[in-house]
Order: structure tokens, then C-alpha cells, then sequence
């Protein structure tokens, strides 16, 4: 395939390296902070199974966080810094939404392309990391990745690249098991990395003005920079306001009865992974339209996909209202959540991805 340099509109002659073996070196760190680190977790205990992994994060000193590297030891997989790999390689290389992979001074992808792996890059966001683009069209990336049709219809126009594949997220669900929640105070919250781009603005009053009766409000993970945005609000003593990683995500899932998950006006959920992951647990997720909640969630039956505030309102109230409706739709959005992610249509994917 041959595309044109926008700089200077020269062809640039794009070819997919051969693969050679089921080697596979993943530049990226797991983590439960991040949308792409946190779907690391679960997507190495998938390919785990079928392609022999050494797993290089960005930075050395990530290597003594022994959570993870004993995670990866369970898994039996490798892993080492960047200055410990050879200067051939055999295999492929992947990455997502890592900006040391794509571009910048490290430009790790150009490196190991040209040390002979089969690259591989997935951009889940809706802007162009620096260096992204000229790393794509130097001929770089082999195969690019996205989890959804809108993240692809809004990235592939641009990068002009003929080799790619839309592999939606895979959650472990045995990570998140249903739970029926007790009689309680009706509670709802959110779940989100610290990122004030997926709050709106009105958020503290969006909450309140949905006309519960005593009502608990949870938020996880709540920042320095979030609350900062709504310094002009007092907040009572029916919110819970939790630092990243204050409770595990089950636990703080199970604490919920409704996933209310309104957001910014500039932000774009490119998949919906806590979104999921709270349908995999039991709870009833209400989210705005516009995203790809509408690929995820069967409105009226596995959760409600509102267009306007007062949607939100009257899916919340009826929720409240009716125990038997809200412990139905909990059970129907798990078990549709668990065909979401069964891990037989993942693995099917990523083996057509890697050409094993």
C-alpha cells in the first residue's frame, strides 16, 4: 500500500512485517489507574493463553511495583526494562494509548519496527497523541486496533492506513461476579479514572436535582483537580467523595445500585469500560446517548440509554421506586455483559490480530 506524505506528498510505501512467531512484546504496564493500563490487566490474562508475552513498561523503576510483576509471574510471562532487549527481535509489538510508544523522543514503535517486530498500535481516544500520525504514515504501525466503531470512523480517516481491526475491550468477568444488593439507602455513583474532562460541569447539581428520596451519592476516584473544578459547591454529608483506588472496584461497584454515568460536553467514551463493568456486577447503569453506550446496553431492558436530563430523572426514580425492576434489569445486564465479554469471540479476534 502506498499513501501520500502530507508534508510533502511523496508515496510512503506501507507494508505489514511477516510474523514468524507468537512472540509478542507489550510496551505498556498494567494498572487499575487508566483506562488502557486497566484493559492491559485483563488482556494479558487472555492472550496469555496463546502467545508467549514479555511485557516492557516505559519506565524502569515500574518494575519494582510488585503487585504487578508478581501478577505477571502468575500469568507466566516476562518482563524487562527497554535497554535489556536485543537489538533484533522476533515477533510483534503492541501498545495502547501510550504516547512513549507512539511518537515523541523514545518513539519506541519506530525502534522496534526497525529491530524486526510486526507493530501494532491502538489509539482509544478521539485526539492524535504527538508524533502519532507521522509515526503512522513513516510506515511504522503495521496493524492498528480500536475497540469500537466510533473510535474507528473518527481515527481511520486520517491515519490512511489499509490494515486494521476493531476488537472491542475484553473484561475477565469473573473479576466482577453479580451480586443482588440489599434493602438500603438507594445509592448511585460513578466509577472513572480522576479526569475532569468526563464530569460536567453541573455535576454535583445534576446529581441532586434528580428528586431522590434520601439518597447516597459515591464517587470513585475523586481528585485534587476535580474537586477543585467544583469548588463553588458545598457538598453534604450524602456524598462520598473516594481517592483513586480508595476501595477495589468490586467492592465499590457492589456499593452501588445505579451507575449514573453523565459527562463532560468534550469527552467521548470511545468503549464504556467501567460502564460494563458495573453491568457485569448487577448494577443497573444509566448513560447518556452519544457514545458507545448504545452498542453496550439494551435501553429499557439491561439499562437506560437517556437523551435528555430528565431521562435521567425518570430512569433514577423509577429505579428507586421499584425493587423487583431494578433487581431484573441487574440480572439481565449482567448476563449481557458476560456475552459482551466472552472470552472464546475475544481470543478469536486478537488470534486473527496477531496471525496465530
Amino acid at each position: 500500500m502506498h499513501i501520500k506524505c502530507p508534508h510533502c506528498n511523496h508515496l510512503i510505501q506501507i507494508t505489514a512485517s511477516k510474523v514468524s512467531s507468537n512472540k509478542l512484546y507489550v510496551f505498556q504496564f498494567p494498572s487499575f489507574l487508566g483506562g488502557a493500563d486497566t484493559k492491559l490487566v485483563h488482556s494479558l490474562r487472555l492472550w496469555s493463553k496463546f502467545m508467549d508475552i514479555t511485557v516492557v513498561p516505559n519506565f524502569e523503576h515500574q518494575l519494582q511495583q510488585k503487585q504487578w510483576t508478581d501478577y505477571l509471574d502468575n500469568l507466566g510471562i516476562s518482563y524487562c526494562s527497554f535497554k535489556e532487549l536485543p537489538e533484533r527481535l522476533d515477533g510483534q509489538a503492541i501498545a495502547f494509548s501510550n504516547p512513549e510508544y507512539i511518537g515523541g523522543e523514545r518513539n519506541i514503535a519506530q525502534k522496534v519496527h526497525q529491530r524486526g517486530l510486526r507493530t501494532i498500535w491502538g489509539n482509544e481516544m478521539f485526539f492524535f497523541f504527538p508524533g502519532e500520525l507521522d509515526t503512522i504514515w513513516q510506515g511504522f504501525i503495521d496493524v492498528l486496533v480500536f475497540p469500537s466503531k466510533i473510535n474507528h470512523n473518527a481515527l481511520m480517516p486520517t491515519y490512511k492506513h489499509s490494515h486494521s481491526y476493531i476488537v472491542e475491550n475484553y473484561i475477565d468477568a469473573n473479576d466482577f461476579p453479580y451480586k443482588a444488593r440489599p434493602d438500603r439507602q438507594f445509592t448511585i455513583g460513578r466509577l472513572s479514572r480522576p479526569d475532569t474532562a468526563k464530569y460536567p460541569v453541573s455535576f454535583p447539581v445534576f446529581y441532586e436535582r434528580l428528586r431522590l428520596k434520601n439518597p447516597k451519592y459515591r464517587v470513585m476516584a475523586w481528585s485534587e483537580e476535580i474537586a477543585s473544578k467544583y469548588r463553588w459547591y458545598l457538598f453534604g454529608p450524602e456524598w462520598d467523595l473516594l481517592k483513586p483506588e480508595a476501595e477495589t472496584q468490586l467492592d465499590f461497584l457492589y456499593s452501588l445500585d445505579a451507575f449514573v454515568y453523565p459527562l463532560g460536553h468534550t469527552f467521548i467514551e470511545s468503549w464504556g469500560r467501567s460502564t460494563v463493568e458495573a453491568m457485569l456486577t448487577g448494577c443497573v447503569p444509566v448513560v447518556q446517548s452519544g457514545h458507545n453506550f448504545r452498542y453496550l446496553i439494551d435501553h429499557g431492558k439491561t439499562g437506560f440509554v437517556c437523551d435528555y436530563y430528565e431521562d435521567f430523572r425518570d430512569a433514577c426514580q423509577k429505579l428507586q421506586d421499584d425493587k423487583a425492576l431494578r433487581e431484573e434489569m441487574g440480572k439481565r445486564a449482567s448476563m449481557a455483559a458476560r456475552v459482551i465479554c466472552d472470552p472464546r469471540r475475544h481470543t478469536e479476534i486478537w488470534k486473527r490480530v496477531f496471525d496465530v
